[in-house]
């Protein structure tokens, strides 16, 4: 079988577990409090989901081993599954709590999907086409988002909002069926001339290049985080647009990264990741500043179609470098797994920063003090070389 075709599972399940964000993000917090959870215990909530995902780093290094990483998938994918179908009937605000964390956003089940099933592609991919094979599968994270979203939009008017999670919840169920559906894995590839030993560790000691892309990325979701907060609030009550515009910009934000996801993908196949690292960073900076200095719905829709290209680029990109530098094509669940304990505890300090400026600066200069962050973030990709790929070029 092809790998193409050994693919459609996992592009399968990934789609779906993925096109549960379009009823977490916007919905799942009313939901909760339909349920009766305060504002105070929803924010614990989300972030104690947000801090487990650190433990996909330790199980992204053990799925490396031969034969674990598409049985971790399942089991990420059933747990996601009956966490779903179990919240509907919890009574007590702790069950419901433990059961909502393994469901959510960035718990660890649903991001060891995200991160494994990139890990996956990336090792099945051939040569020179890794860029492209994981950028196939990260457009179907917006492509999911946007369907569900428009769908529960639309039905929220004729439904209650438990009856369209149990739907999203079925979904969670028939995306097992996906990974099960798949070939076995195939026979070990030749090893490439250039690519590391897969017995070989991420080196942690002393590694300079590591922690400055570290640095990086946690700094980037440092200051992207705190917006998805603040956006809607920023919109709503300084700029005195109607809701319904968040709703459209969030569509046109998903719309932005559904666009780029490939052609990225092309483009880091043929030439060095770190010019893309450079204008992701670098969108995202414009991105922040922009919404700052905004009045008119315009330059807000300008700057959100920017933030869904950047997003869309580091989705690819990120995994891609740190695979590329230290993993190997049958070592990289590791490294995929190191992006998202920076994006979990970036987003955590950038969260917990804002709680306490944000009130006293003022929406305008959280944004312009968020997009001081990004810029020290931007210059800590000086710290990070090319990868030494021989199927790119060299800058």
């Amino acid at each position: 079988m092809s790998t193409a075709s050994s693919n459609r599972g996992l592009d399968f399940s990934y789609f779906l577990s993925m096109s549960a964000l379009g009823f977490i993000l916007p919905f799942l917090p009313l939901y909760l409090a339909e349920k009766g959870v305060s504002d105070q215990a929803l924010g614990l909530i989300w972030a104690i989901g947000a801090l487990t995902g650190i433990l996909q780093l330790p199980v992204g290094k053990w799925s490396d081993q031969p034969g674990r990483r598409r049985p971790i998938l399942l089991g990420s994918l059933i747990v996601v599954a009956l966490a779903g179908l179990v919240i509907p009937y919890a009574t007590s605000i702790l069950i419901l709590g433990c059961f909502v964390v393994l469901f959510s956003e960035h718990g660890i089940p649903r991001s060891l999907i995200e991160s494994l099933s990139g890990a996956e592609v990336r090792a099945l991919a051939k040569q020179g086409e890794e860029g492209r094979a994981l950028s196939a599968l990260r457009i179907y994270r917006p492509a999911g988002i946007i369907l569900i979203t428009v769908l529960c939009g639309w039905l929220s008017r004729k439904m209650e909002l438990e009856t369209l999670f149990n739907f999203v919840a079925v979904i969670q169920v028939i995306a097992i069926f996906g990974l099960l559906l798949m070939s076995k894995p195939a026979t070990k590839k030749e090893k490439r001339q250039d690519e590391p030993s897969e017995t070989n560790n991420i080196r942690w000691n002393n590694d300079r290049p590591l922690w400055f892309f570290i640095a990086a990325m946690i700094l980037y979701h440092t200051c992207n985080a705190p917006q998805g907060i603040y956006f809607s609030l920023f919109v709503v009550r300084d700029l005195n647009i109607d809701q319904s515009f968040v709703a459209f910009t969030f569509i046109l934000d998903m719309v932005a990264w559904f666009i780029v996801v490939r052609p990225v993908g092309w483009l880091a196949d043929r030439y060095p990741i770190r010019p893309l690292l450079f204008l992701c960073w670098l969108l995202l900076v414009a991105k922040t500043l922009i919404i700052g200095i905004s009045n008119e719905m315009w330059t807000i829709a300008f700057a959100k179609t920017i933030d869904g290209t950047s997003n869309g680029m580091f989705s690819v990109i990120c995994a891609l470098w740190t695979v590329d530098q230290w993993g190997g094509r049958q070592r990289s669940g590791e490294p995929f797994a190191i992006v998202g304990p920076s994006l979990v505890f970036g987003s955590s300090l950038g969260t917990f920063l804002s709680s306490f400026f944000g009130e006293e600066l003022g929406y305008r200069n959280l944004y312009f003090a968020l997009g001081s962050i990004c810029i020290l973030g931007t210059l800590c990709l000086l710290g990070v070389p090319n990868v030494a790929n021989s199927t790119k070029s060299n800058f």
